[in-house]
């Protein structure tokens, strides 16, 4: 009898999860509501359920737009695109069909960004919980007074074997300070820079969820297109309707976060018939060490690129910051990285962050951030979420709109003369230079028996001169090479910090042999 129940109530899970085959009436999608941000210069998509055959007309009142038009499928499915328009607003967008209309009002048009990780993204602008406060949270969240930046924070839900064809709650918001306190910092303070510097509306979507790993990121389809052993625990899951309207999955196999695409299929999926520029991603804490992220963080911009239908969609991949130890109530004594050796092997977080990087060598249009220098030996969360933002926004700039540089120093070559490595770098800027002020840190030097110790490095020109008493004959060197160090400072002039590297790395070495 019990078993016979469980199939019932899978059969109906099945039917809510799935499309109706008819709409009673005009709907629009729950992503679009009025106070919205539309992405500009890009066709603008709405979409929602109509009887099948029945044409919709899509206005937004007070741009020079042409109405666009689009008749449902045989599924009660519509989808208008209104031509690519400018940033501005407010608009009042109007969706009809001859007999009924819906009417979203205070829209904005201007840059639409999702906001996607475990933890440092979640990390909210202002909460209670002294744990997880960053610098200055009461203060900033009592400034948050920017109209023009727009808010959907997506409930945390999971989907586990289902793509939800709508988002279980959220809504848009205005940018204040009674709907900034619960928002990801990383998020708003990239949105406050990135319309200070643009004078544009921005709007964020934040798909966040702490303790993750990247595989509830990833479209199910990535895992049978790679052969992955996790589409048959998919598979299984599909097949026992583990997936509920709700968001709360039945199954206690099933219903956890980091279940493979669960999270992409409940918090993200929806969100993909929506127009957006890009993807700022800080996830990895979950998956380290593990050289398969490589693979899983190419199946997660492929798969999200395919379902977006754009096949250059950027991605901004937030680098791991230096930490050593989460203590946070009982902090590691302030010189307790000055006793740590350097790291021999390839491994653990540097690992982590040197694969995160090797994906802007992989695919166009994806760029990493490094943040060793804003990380905290003693606490995995690290409180200056300003800086972060800031940074988000200035690479954003320069890499996708044809702003000023806006990353620091990338290694290029070296050169080996006697018993110094000479360091070459990239986007070099105005110069080369330290964030403190002080002789380069964090380097560390290797002869032919690769044991590494740390080294004297000094800037000379565009170049790093590095060396060791230790060494006489210098094979190799590593730049921010480990879990933390307080002495991460070399940067460009223009004020952005350098990006860890090893001169040992072997070009396409993460690829399957």
């Amino acid at each position: 009898m019990k078993k016979i129940v469980f199939l019932l109530a899978a059969a109906v899970s099945a039917l809510l999860v799935l499309p109706s085959a008819y709409a009673e009436s005009l709907s629009c999608h729950k992503i679009f509501s009025s106070n919205m941000c539309l992405q500009r210069r890009a066709p603008i998509r709405i979409s929602g359920k109509a009887d099948a055959g029945t044409t919709v007309t899509v206005t937004i009142d007070g741009t020079k737009a042409k109405p666009a038009t689009a008749k449902a499928d045989a599924k009660g499915e519509w989808e208008a695109q209104v031509e690519p328009q400018e940033a501005g607003g407010p608009y009042t967008v109007k969706v009809t069909d001859g007999k009924e209309t819906i009417s979203f009002n205070n829209v904005l048009i201007g840059e639409v960004w999702i906001c996607a990780g475990q933890s440092n993204m979640e990390l909210p602008v202002s909460t209670g919980n002294t744990m997880i406060q960053i610098k200055n949270h009461r203060q900033e969240a009592a400034a948050a007074n920017y109209p023009r930046i727009r808010l959907y924070e997506v409930p945390k839900t999971k989907a586990p074997g289902a793509e939800f064809e709508e988002v279980v709650g959220g809504f848009w918001q205005e940018c204040s300070p009674a709907s900034v306190p619960n928002f990801s910092a990383a998020g708003y303070f990239f949105a406050r820079q990135l319309q200070k510097d643009l004078d544009i509306p921005v709007g964020l979507v934040m798909t966040a969820w702490g303790g993750v790993n990247i595989e509830t990121f990833i479209p199910y389809s990535e895992f049978a297109k790679n052969n992955r052993p996790e589409a048959n625990q998919i598979k299984e899951a599909k097949s026992a309707g583990a997936a509920v309207p709700n968001g709360q999955p039945r199954g206690g196999q099933y219903s956890s976060e980091k279940f493979p695409g669960t999270m992409y299929g409940a918090m993200v999926h929806p969100w993909t018939r929506y127009t957006v520029n890009g993807v700022l991603f800080y996830q990895g804490e979950s998956n380290t060490g593990n050289k398969d992220y490589y693979n899983l963080n190419k199946m997660l911009i492929n798969g999200w690129r395919e379902k977006w239908n754009n096949p250059k969609m950027p991605f901004v991949i937030c680098q791991l910051a230096g930490f050593e130890q989460w203590t946070p109530m009982n902090r590691l004594p302030e010189d307790a990285w000055t006793k740590k050796p350097p790291m021999d092997k390839v491994e653990g977080w540097p690992l982590t962050r040197e694969i995160q990087d090797e994906m802007s060598y992989v695919f166009d249009n994806v760029v990493s951030l490094p943040l060793m220098d804003i990380g905290d030996q003693s606490d995995i969360h690290p409180r200056d979420k300003q800086t972060l933002g800031y940074r988000l926004a200035k690479l954003v700039e320069w890499k996708f709109m044809g702003g000023e540089l806006g990353a620091g120093p990338v290694y290029d070559h070296m050169d080996i003369k006697g018993s110094k490595c000479v360091i070459y770098f990239k986007n070099v800027g105005k110069g080369l230079s330290t964030l403190d002020g002080k002789e380069p840190g964090a380097f560390a030097i290797a002869g032919a028996d690769g044991k590494f110790v740390w080294a004297n490095a000094k800037i000379v020109g565009d170049t790093v001169e590095v060396s060791s008493d230790k060494v006489a004959e210098p094979k190799t060197v590593r730049f921010a090479y480990v879990m933390y160090r307080g002495d991460v400072n070399l940067c460009n002039k223009d004020g952005f910090p350098a990006y860890p590297f090893r001169t040992d790395k072997v070009k396409n070495e993460y690829e399957k042999k």
